[in-house]
Protein backbone atom coordinates (compact mmCIF):
# COMPACT_ATOMS: atom_id res chain seq x y z
CA UNK A 1 0.00 0.00 0.00
CA UNK A 2 2.84 2.39 0.84
CA UNK A 3 4.51 1.51 -2.48
CA UNK A 4 1.27 2.16 -4.40
CA UNK A 5 0.71 5.49 -2.66
CA UNK A 6 4.28 6.53 -3.40
CA UNK A 7 3.89 5.54 -7.05
CA UNK A 8 0.59 7.44 -7.38
CA UNK A 9 2.21 10.50 -5.82
CA UNK A 10 5.09 10.33 -8.30
CA UNK A 11 2.67 9.96 -11.21
CA UNK A 12 0.61 12.94 -10.01
CA UNK A 13 3.77 15.04 -9.72
CA UNK A 14 4.87 14.09 -13.23
CA UNK A 15 1.42 14.91 -14.65
CA UNK A 16 1.48 18.30 -12.91
CA UNK A 17 5.03 18.91 -14.17
CA UNK A 18 4.00 18.06 -17.75
CA UNK A 19 0.97 20.38 -17.51
CA UNK A 20 3.18 23.26 -16.37
CA UNK A 21 5.68 22.53 -19.15
CA UNK A 22 2.88 22.44 -21.73
CA UNK A 23 1.50 25.75 -20.44
CA UNK A 24 4.97 27.32 -20.59
CA UNK A 25 5.45 26.18 -24.19
CA UNK A 26 2.04 27.55 -25.16
CA UNK A 27 2.90 30.92 -23.59
CA UNK A 28 6.26 31.04 -25.37
CA UNK A 29 4.60 30.13 -28.65
CA UNK A 30 1.99 32.87 -28.21
CA UNK A 31 4.70 35.46 -27.51
CA UNK A 32 6.52 34.39 -30.68
CA UNK A 33 3.25 34.55 -32.65
CA UNK A 34 2.58 38.05 -31.33
CA UNK A 35 5.94 39.21 -32.65
CA UNK A 36 5.25 37.60 -36.03
CA UNK A 37 1.76 39.10 -36.09
CA UNK A 38 3.13 42.62 -35.50
CA UNK A 39 5.57 42.05 -38.37
CA UNK A 40 2.73 40.89 -40.63
CA UNK A 41 0.58 43.91 -39.75
CA UNK A 42 3.54 46.18 -40.50
CA UNK A 43 3.83 44.63 -43.96
CA UNK A 44 0.08 44.91 -44.53
CA UNK A 45 0.10 48.60 -43.48
CA UNK A 46 3.13 49.64 -45.53
CA UNK A 47 1.19 50.20 -48.77
CA UNK A 48 -1.75 52.21 -47.32
CA UNK A 49 0.68 54.28 -45.21
CA UNK A 50 2.64 55.15 -48.36
CA UNK A 51 -0.62 56.14 -50.05
CA UNK A 52 -1.61 58.34 -47.09
CA UNK A 53 1.79 60.02 -47.31
CA UNK A 54 1.13 60.74 -51.01
CA UNK A 55 -2.30 62.21 -50.16
CA UNK A 56 -0.75 64.58 -47.59
CA UNK A 57 2.09 65.58 -49.93
CA UNK A 58 -0.43 66.19 -52.72
CA UNK A 59 -2.43 68.47 -50.42
CA UNK A 60 0.68 70.50 -49.52
CA UNK A 61 1.83 70.69 -53.17
CA UNK A 62 -1.55 71.87 -54.48
CA UNK A 63 -1.87 74.44 -51.69
CA UNK A 64 1.55 75.94 -52.43
CA UNK A 65 0.74 76.33 -56.11
CA UNK A 66 -2.73 77.74 -55.53
CA UNK A 67 -4.58 74.72 -56.94
CA UNK A 68 -6.59 74.18 -53.79
CA UNK A 69 -10.32 73.75 -54.49
CA UNK A 70 -13.35 71.87 -53.20
CA UNK A 71 -13.19 69.01 -55.71
CA UNK A 72 -9.54 68.35 -54.84
CA UNK A 73 -10.31 68.31 -51.11
CA UNK A 74 -13.21 65.88 -51.64
CA UNK A 75 -11.11 63.57 -53.83
CA UNK A 76 -8.18 63.47 -51.42
CA UNK A 77 -10.51 63.07 -48.45
CA UNK A 78 -12.12 60.06 -50.11
CA UNK A 79 -8.74 58.51 -50.90
CA UNK A 80 -7.44 59.14 -47.37
CA UNK A 81 -10.54 57.60 -45.77
CA UNK A 82 -10.26 54.58 -48.07
CA UNK A 83 -6.67 53.93 -46.98
CA UNK A 84 -7.58 54.36 -43.29
CA UNK A 85 -10.50 51.94 -43.74
CA UNK A 86 -8.17 49.38 -45.29
CA UNK A 87 -5.83 49.63 -42.29
CA UNK A 88 -8.77 49.28 -39.90
CA UNK A 89 -9.99 46.18 -41.74
CA UNK A 90 -6.51 44.69 -41.47
CA UNK A 91 -6.65 45.01 -37.67
CA UNK A 92 -10.13 43.44 -37.59
CA UNK A 93 -8.99 40.58 -39.82
CA UNK A 94 -6.05 39.81 -37.54
CA UNK A 95 -8.13 40.12 -34.38
CA UNK A 96 -10.85 37.78 -35.67
CA UNK A 97 -8.34 35.36 -37.13
CA UNK A 98 -6.40 34.86 -33.88
CA UNK A 99 -9.49 34.81 -31.65
CA UNK A 100 -9.91 31.39 -29.94
CA UNK A 101 -12.89 29.32 -31.05
CA UNK A 102 -14.99 27.29 -28.61
CA UNK A 103 -17.52 25.61 -30.88
CA UNK A 104 -16.80 23.11 -33.62
CA UNK A 105 -18.30 23.99 -37.00
CA UNK A 106 -18.30 22.61 -40.51
CA UNK A 107 -15.96 24.64 -42.68
CA UNK A 108 -14.29 24.69 -46.07
CA UNK A 109 -10.64 23.64 -46.06
CA UNK A 110 -10.00 26.01 -48.96
CA UNK A 111 -11.54 29.00 -47.15
CA UNK A 112 -9.51 28.30 -43.99
CA UNK A 113 -6.38 27.94 -46.13
CA UNK A 114 -7.08 31.19 -48.02
CA UNK A 115 -7.57 33.13 -44.77
CA UNK A 116 -4.28 31.82 -43.45
CA UNK A 117 -2.55 32.67 -46.72
CA UNK A 118 -4.02 36.20 -46.71
CA UNK A 119 -2.40 36.86 -43.32
CA UNK A 120 1.12 36.17 -44.62
CA UNK A 121 0.67 37.13 -48.29
CA UNK A 122 2.41 40.51 -47.94
CA UNK A 123 5.21 38.90 -45.93
CA UNK A 124 5.84 36.42 -48.75
CA UNK A 125 5.67 39.10 -51.43
CA UNK A 126 8.15 41.32 -49.60
CA UNK A 127 10.49 38.33 -49.31
CA UNK A 128 10.34 37.88 -53.12
CA UNK A 129 8.68 34.48 -52.74
CA UNK A 130 6.33 33.47 -55.53
CA UNK A 131 3.21 31.54 -54.59
CA UNK A 132 0.66 29.41 -56.40
CA UNK A 133 -2.69 28.17 -55.09
CA UNK A 134 -4.68 25.16 -56.29
CA UNK A 135 -7.65 24.85 -53.94
CA UNK A 136 -10.58 22.45 -54.30
CA UNK A 137 -13.58 24.37 -52.96
CA UNK A 138 -15.77 21.31 -52.33
CA UNK A 139 -13.91 19.84 -49.35
CA UNK A 140 -15.26 20.30 -45.82
CA UNK A 141 -14.10 19.28 -42.35
CA UNK A 142 -15.47 19.79 -38.85
CA UNK A 143 -13.61 21.61 -36.12
CA UNK A 144 -12.01 25.01 -35.67
CA UNK A 145 -11.30 26.83 -38.96
CA UNK A 146 -9.23 29.59 -37.33
CA UNK A 147 -6.92 27.01 -35.79
CA UNK A 148 -6.45 25.34 -39.18
CA UNK A 149 -5.75 28.80 -40.62
CA UNK A 150 -3.17 29.40 -37.88
CA UNK A 151 -1.52 26.07 -38.75
CA UNK A 152 -1.31 27.24 -42.39
CA UNK A 153 0.22 30.55 -41.22
CA UNK A 154 2.83 28.66 -39.18
CA UNK A 155 3.74 26.36 -42.08
CA UNK A 156 3.96 29.24 -44.57
CA UNK A 157 6.10 31.26 -42.16
CA UNK A 158 8.34 28.24 -41.71
CA UNK A 159 8.62 27.87 -45.51
CA UNK A 160 9.45 31.56 -45.83
CA UNK A 161 12.25 31.30 -43.27
CA UNK A 162 13.67 28.22 -45.00
CA UNK A 163 13.62 29.91 -48.41
CA UNK A 164 15.32 33.05 -47.11
CA UNK A 165 18.27 30.92 -45.96
CA UNK A 166 19.03 29.80 -49.52
CA UNK A 167 21.17 32.11 -51.63
CA UNK A 168 20.37 30.91 -55.16
CA UNK A 169 17.41 29.72 -57.20
CA UNK A 170 13.78 30.74 -57.43
CA UNK A 171 11.94 31.02 -54.15
CA UNK A 172 8.51 29.47 -54.50
CA UNK A 173 5.71 28.04 -52.35
CA UNK A 174 2.88 25.90 -53.74
CA UNK A 175 -0.34 25.59 -51.74
CA UNK A 176 -2.98 23.02 -52.63
CA UNK A 177 -6.15 21.55 -51.15
CA UNK A 178 -7.35 18.18 -52.45
CA UNK A 179 -9.27 15.06 -51.44
CA UNK A 180 -8.44 11.36 -51.42
CA UNK A 181 -11.18 8.96 -50.37
CA UNK A 182 -12.67 10.26 -47.08
CA UNK A 183 -9.82 12.62 -46.24
CA UNK A 184 -9.06 16.20 -47.16
CA UNK A 185 -5.47 17.43 -47.47
CA UNK A 186 -3.79 20.83 -47.24
CA UNK A 187 -0.37 20.60 -48.87
CA UNK A 188 2.37 23.23 -48.64
CA UNK A 189 5.47 22.66 -50.77
CA UNK A 190 8.52 24.91 -50.93
CA UNK A 191 11.43 25.09 -53.37
CA UNK A 192 14.07 25.19 -50.64
CA UNK A 193 16.87 22.78 -49.92
CA UNK A 194 14.66 20.43 -47.92
CA UNK A 195 15.19 18.92 -44.48
CA UNK A 196 18.20 16.76 -43.72
CA UNK A 197 17.07 13.10 -43.40
CA UNK A 198 18.80 12.79 -40.01
CA UNK A 199 16.53 15.42 -38.44
CA UNK A 200 13.36 14.78 -40.43
CA UNK A 201 11.78 12.88 -37.53
CA UNK A 202 12.79 15.55 -34.97
CA UNK A 203 11.39 18.78 -36.39
CA UNK A 204 8.08 18.47 -34.54
CA UNK A 205 9.83 18.13 -31.18
CA UNK A 206 9.51 21.13 -28.81
CA UNK A 207 12.44 23.56 -28.81
CA UNK A 208 14.01 21.89 -31.86
CA UNK A 209 14.93 24.50 -34.48
CA UNK A 210 16.82 24.26 -37.79
CA UNK A 211 16.92 28.04 -38.28
CA UNK A 212 20.29 29.69 -38.58
CA UNK A 213 21.71 31.13 -35.35
CA UNK A 214 18.71 29.65 -33.53
CA UNK A 215 16.56 32.63 -34.48
CA UNK A 216 13.47 30.46 -34.06
CA UNK A 217 11.83 29.39 -30.80
CA UNK A 218 11.61 25.75 -31.85
CA UNK A 219 7.91 25.75 -30.98
CA UNK A 220 6.19 26.73 -34.24
CA UNK A 221 6.03 23.28 -35.81
CA UNK A 222 5.41 21.61 -32.45
CA UNK A 223 2.39 23.83 -31.74
CA UNK A 224 1.17 23.34 -35.32
CA UNK A 225 1.22 19.58 -34.79
CA UNK A 226 -0.66 20.00 -31.50
CA UNK A 227 -3.32 22.11 -33.25
CA UNK A 228 -3.88 19.60 -36.05
CA UNK A 229 -3.62 16.38 -34.08
CA UNK A 230 -4.98 17.33 -30.64
CA UNK A 231 -7.57 20.00 -31.50
CA UNK A 232 -8.63 18.74 -34.94
CA UNK A 233 -8.03 14.99 -34.65
CA UNK A 234 -6.03 15.08 -37.87
CA UNK A 235 -2.46 14.35 -38.86
CA UNK A 236 0.49 16.56 -39.81
CA UNK A 237 3.17 14.96 -42.01
CA UNK A 238 6.43 16.14 -43.53
CA UNK A 239 8.71 14.84 -46.27
CA UNK A 240 11.21 16.02 -48.88
CA UNK A 241 9.78 16.01 -52.40
CA UNK A 242 11.63 14.93 -55.53
CA UNK A 243 12.53 18.52 -56.48
CA UNK A 244 14.49 18.99 -53.27
CA UNK A 245 12.30 21.15 -51.04
CA UNK A 246 10.12 20.31 -48.04
CA UNK A 247 6.47 19.32 -48.17
CA UNK A 248 4.08 19.56 -45.23
CA UNK A 249 0.66 17.89 -45.42
CA UNK A 250 -2.32 18.41 -43.12
CA UNK A 251 -4.73 15.46 -43.23
CA UNK A 252 -8.29 15.84 -41.91
CA UNK A 253 -11.41 13.67 -42.03
CA UNK A 254 -13.98 15.04 -44.48
CA UNK A 255 -17.64 15.75 -43.68
CA UNK A 256 -20.62 16.53 -45.87
CA UNK A 257 -20.68 20.11 -47.24
CA UNK A 258 -22.65 22.76 -45.40
CA UNK A 259 -26.20 23.01 -46.79
CA UNK A 260 -26.89 26.34 -48.49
Amino acid sequence: EILNNSLEEKVDKEIEKNKKQQLLMMQQSRHAQMGEMISMIAHQWRHPLNNLSLVINNLIFKYRFGEFDKSLIERLEEEGNRQIQQMSETINDFRNFFRPEKTKVKFSLSEATKKGYAIVESLLENSNIKTSLDLDQAIFAEGYPNEVGQAVVNLLTNAKDALLEQQKGEKRVEISVFKEKEYGFIQITDSGKGIHPEILDKIFEPYFSTKEEKSGTGLGLYMTKMIIENSMGGELMVSNHDRGGARFIIKLKCVEPVAL
